[in-house]
């Protein structure tokens, strides 16, 4: 009991947890909402379809260290990519990885890099909605929107909810 005692009077304790709350939320609504606008994508019936799938699901197959290296030099202050896209339109980019106000933003923009995993299962959602409910909204009047709000979603909340649940875990284990 001394020890939650002295885990509660602890400042530190609460400045982590913030940031943590912080790093889930951020990471995982993003992620979701970029998984289910790929999934979407790569559910279209077009040419090459599986190469495109085989891409975005790489970088969840890449090790921690590889992503490590590779964002560490893409959020570089002096050399790294985005920074030097900034410099083109002549903003004076930020330094990402050592500023307060921006390491939190760089850590969920390399979260929802690796959304390949998400991308998957709400690919295999959107392939288990059944047609006939589109046919019936169509039949109904329904437009492409109306399709996605009242069949779509619907449907899909299952897989949404699961998603949901599985991000945040994964983004309360990353607090290292």
């Amino acid at each position: 009991l001394d020890n939650y005692d002295r885990m509660l009077n602890d400042d530190t304790f609460f400045k982590a947890l913030r940031n943590s709350i912080y790093y889930g939320v951020g990471s995982v609504s993003l992620g979701i909402v970029t998984a289910f606008l790929l999934a979407l994508l790569l559910n279209q019936p077009v040419r090459g379809v599986s190469l495109f799938r085989a891409i975005f699901y790489l970088p969840a197959l890449v090790s921690g260290i590889a992503i490590a290296i590779l964002w560490t030099n893409i959020l570089h202050p002096d050399y790294g990519l985005i920074n030097a896209s900034l410099a083109k339109i002549g903003i004076d980019g930020p330094d990402w990885l050592k500023s307060p106000e921006w390491a939190m933003p760089g850590l969920i923009m390399v979260a929802v890099w690796s959304v390949g995993g998400s991308v998957i299962i709400f690919l295999a959602g959107l392939q288990g909605v059944p047609t006939h409910l589109y046919e019936a909204a169509a039949l109904d009047g329904a437009g492409p929107l109306s399709k996605f709000w009242n069949v779509t979603v619907p449907m899909m909340s299952p897989v949404i909810f699961y998603n949901i649940v599985v991000g945040f875990i994964v983004s309360l284990q990353s607090f290292v």
